[in-house]
């Protein structure tokens, strides 16, 4: 993990970017992300009695050339992290179907190095970065994404899922009305009564939680970037790093805030409040470490 100091040296020695203001929106970004660790610091001792640990995690991507990880987190950013690792990488992905990608990418984690020491040289020395968003946003682009037939990621493998939700919650509507619904997939109702339900080992990679993915605890990171600061989060990243004009077309190019969050209240005023209820107090580890607030409509 680099050190505070270092990356103010690396903010220093980043030439590529001649804008006007490039200092004073490093030094103010700077702060940010130590108060973000700051927060991170302080959910670890509430919540583990213990400090932030220096582990190296093996799910973690890495790229050689810019020297960093990133542990990706399905339904954020992690396809973009590994397309742009790929692209930093000199890997040709135009042929490649999504199985490819995905071996190409098992052979860029941590976890792929030959040693322990190797793994802990990596994670010492290389800027060890994370991309976060509210969680209940997160739930409900999973479920927008995932398990209604508009979504573009409703295929073979989350229709039946959907279904079976569906099938699992119906008769226990909190709308009568809506057990004898005609339609086949599962309502955000159903599907946060899954979640509720189930802990993070048996849930689906896309509705885990922060912890179970990246545990920030035990391995710390330098960079928390958030969803709702994707724009200045990415310009961050990208002038510490020094990413190149070309490499930055792939690093999150549509860097715009990727966030609604009257979405999500719409989404969770359709289920019962003790339901919310429920799945806040299970995801409140994850919105204690990165800061997030319980939503104002839960009070």
């Amino acid at each position: 993990m680099l050190s505070v100091q270092k990356q103010q040296e690396n903010c220093s020695s980043v030439q590529h970017y001649k804008r006007s203001g490039t200092a004073d929106f490093m030094r103010v970004m700077a702060t940010l992300h130590r108060e973000r660790r700051d927060t991170l610091a302080k959910a670890c001792a509430e919540w583990d009695k213990r400090q932030v640990g220096n582990e190296p995690i093996g799910n973690a991507l890495f790229s050689k050339k810019y020297k960093f990880t990133a542990c990706p987190i399905y339904k954020s950013g992690s396809s973009t992290f590994l397309r742009s690792i790929l692209e930093m990488e000199g890997v040709n992905q135009t042929p490649m179907q999504f199985n490819g990608l995905m071996a190409e990418g098992r052979k860029r984690r941590i976890a792929a190095l030959p040693t322990a020491e190797k793994k802990q040289e990596i994670w010492d020395q290389y800027l060890n970065v994370i991309l976060v968003r509210s969680p209940f946003e997160r739930f409900v682009s999973a479920y927008t994404d995932k398990l209604v037939p508009t979504g573009r990621g409703y295929t073979y493998v989350f229709k039946p899922l959907s279904k079976n939700f569906r099938n699992q919650f119906i008769s226990i509507r909190a709308n009568v009305s809506e057990r004898t619904a005609k339609e086949e997939h599962a309502t955000f109702e159903d599907f946060v009564n899954h979640l509720i339900r189930n802990q993070d080992g048996s849930r689906d990679h896309h509705w885990r939680s922060y912890e179970a993915w990246c545990s920030a605890c035990n391995h710390g990171y330098d960079v928390i970037m958030k969803m709702e600061t994707l724009s200045d989060d990415v310009r961050y990243v990208a002038e510490l790093l020094g990413i190149s004009p070309e490499h930055r077309n792939w690093f999150f190019p549509s860097s715009k805030p990727a966030t609604d969050i009257h979405k999500t209240e719409r989404f969770f005023k359709t289920v019962p409040k003790n339901l919310s209820l429920a799945l806040y107090e299970m995801s409140k580890r994850d919105f204690d470490m990165f800061g997030y607030p319980k939503p104002n409509w839960l009070w």
